[in-house]
């Protein structure tokens, strides 16, 4: 009797060990709390497989040859012995949870090893990891459709023993696929099923143009898809392999529920808005897109993937409808006007959308320049062109505002003034802050004697024998204002020295008197405002300060001086 028994469980073992059945799951880590139920795996692979029959082999009603079978956890040894019956004896006593949870720690065969499976291939319907070949064996986890895991031995009663990672586990057959996950993006909105049918229950429809992945082959005109995390089916011809991309309308047109005019439009684009292009273009000239919430088809001529731009317009000039001068006006357009550029220029022509009008204007009539307003301190001819060759337009008057319409050439200013008149202007004569007027009744600065260290940067200079103040740019004189200095007892230090204080309310400690926008460069000597030289004219002296008698040239030129500007005094 014990010698019969001893020979069964070796040819036990022997069948166990052709069929693969080792190192299936030695270790079981602590898995993540999750649903365990037979029912959820069985609906489960119901709704994505309808006619694949499902696994029914449970602990008890195997074979002897089963993994999982209490017979297997006796001695690893094929021979067996007196004691090795006693063992199984007391295994037998084992409770049936114990058994189930149980894997053989049989070493295999040098052939067995030999004969090792190890092939990729991904999950196909998101299931539990179970320790054993059978809903009644412990859950290890849900495992995500799409995963890559191997295969590490042969099937067994519709269960396929796997390793994700570290753990061994294994799955339904029928939840595995050797295709690959495959990004993919939605066509067409439609439903996602739980099945391959439109018998199926919908979960939801999809969005266009969203990214999704393809978790095996397709089925009936149907492909199993990962959508939001979420598996379904959906219909092959609303799914694509087409990254979608984002397009600009270059030309407004009907957006159609079809590719053909014949389709109904469900409204008019809008040049420059951007869209999706959702798929490649058929034959017939015509693009499936996104647009505005819409899925809907334009013509593949009114789209461009050049992103429209902001520009201005440089010069003013005809608004065509198409690109040459045969084409009808539609308008002239306003130097400095912003517009949007459409697309790319074709033979020296911009297309454009200007004042929300769609045409095409001379290439070299628009700028990405933004116009910036431009202040005259100097007085000077407007010419018709870039240099003082060119027709005068008339001379402007300082502190004129104007708009410097695009980039300086030749030392000339392209600038459009009084909202009308486009000319050119010399660069030098214009500030890009506001200009207030220096003096209240013009002074002719002809004649002025500069100091030779007056002509390079920007100087503050103050002639004794002229009486005059000037604030001059690399030679230009920029401001000229009446100065009155100290007398022969006070007089004002000449030489050259640097503005090291600022005070606009600044009060005389030793006289007591006011002295308003003081700049003082040296020792207590200040260039600032006195009303006895406005009142009293030239009529007595400072004592040792430099005094100005116009209010309004003051404040400019303090506006305009900061701490460290140089300052010259000269006979």
């Amino acid at each position: 009797m014990q010698t019969s028994r001893t020979a069964g469980l070796a040819a036990a073992l022997v069948v166990s060990l052709s069929v693969g059945a080792v190192d299936t799951a030695h270790a079981e880590p602590t898995p993540p709390a999750t649903e365990s139920s037979s029912q959820l795996e069985s609906a489960n692979a119901a709704s994505e497989t309808p006619t694949v029959s499902k696994a029914s082999a449970a602990p008890g009603k195997t074979p002897a040859a089963t993994a999982e079978s209490p017979a297997l956890k006796t001695t690893p040894s094929a021979e067996t012995t007196a004691s090795a019956v006693q063992e199984e004896t007391r295994s037998a006593r084992v409770t049936r949870e114990a058994s189930t949870e149980s894997t053989p720690s049989t070493t295999p065969s040098v052939s067995a090893q030999r004969a090792q499976i190890n092939k990729t291939a991904w999950i196909y319907i998101a299931t539990q990891l179970r320790t054993g070949a059978s809903t009644s064996f412990r859950s290890m986890g849900t495992i995500k459709a799409t995963t890559q895991v191997v295969i590490h031995g042969e099937e067994r009663n519709g269960w396929t023993p796997i390793r994700h990672g570290n753990t061994n586990a294994w799955v339904p057959t029928n939840t595995l696929t050797t295709t690959r996950p495959q990004t993919m993006w939605v066509y067409l909105s439609s439903d996602l099923r739980t099945g391959a049918a439109t018998s199926y229950r919908s979960m939801g429809r999809t969005d266009s143009t969203q990214a999704l992945t393809r978790r095996g082959p397709d089925l009936n005109g149907w492909t199993p898809v990962l959508y939001k995390n979420v598996q379904g089916w959906l219909p092959a011809n609303t799914v694509s392999t087409y990254h979608p991309v984002t397009q600009w309308v270059y030309v407004a047109a009907d957006l159609r529920t079809g590719a053909s005019n014949s389709y109904r439009s469900m409204g008019k684009t809008k040049a420059t808005t951007a869209m999706v292009r959702r798929g490649p273009n058929r034959s017939d000239g015509w693009v499936p897109v996104f647009y505005q919430g819409k899925q809907g088809w334009l013509p593949a001529n009114t789209l461009t993937t050049t992103r429209p731009q902001t520009m201005w317009v440089y010069l003013s000039s005809n608004l065509r409808t198409g690109a040459a001068t045969s084409y009808r006006s539609m308008g002239r357009t306003d130097s400095t006007q912003a517009l949007t550029r459409r697309g790319p220029d074709l033979n020296g022509w911009t297309p454009v959308l200007y004042k929300n009008v769609q045409g095409w204007l001379p290439a070299n009539t628009v700028s990405t320049y933004h116009p910036v307003t431009q202040w005259v301190y100097v007085a000077a001819d407007l010419r018709t062109g870039a240099s003082n060759s060119y027709r005068s337009m008339g001379k402007t008057k300082a502190t004129t505002a104007m708009v410097r319409r695009g980039p300086n050439q030749n030392g000339w200013m392209p600038i459009f003034v009084n909202n009308k008149t486009q000319s050119w202007f010399p660069a030098s004569a214009l500030s890009s802050t506001p200009v207030a007027a220096p003096v209240g009744l013009p002074i002719d600065n002809s004649g002025a004697r500069l100091d030779s260290r007056c002509m390079k940067g920007t100087v503050i200079c103050a002639s004794k024998n002229q009486r005059k103040l000037w604030m001059v740019e690399n030679g230009r004189i920029v401001l000229t204002l009446d100065a009155r200095f100290g007398s022969t007892t006070n007089p004002t230090t000449e030489g050259v020295h640097t503005v090291y204080k600022k005070d606009k309310d600044h009060i005389s400690g030793q006289f007591g008197s006011p002295m308003p926008y003081s700049m003082f460069f040296h020792a207590g000597e200040a260039i600032h405002y006195s009303s006895g030289f406005a009142r009293d004219g030239w009529n007595g002296a400072s004592h040792g300060c430099i005094n100005i008698r116009n209010m309004t040239g003051l404040k400019w030129l303090w506006n305009k001086t900061p701490i460290g500007r140089k300052v010259v005094v000269y006979k």
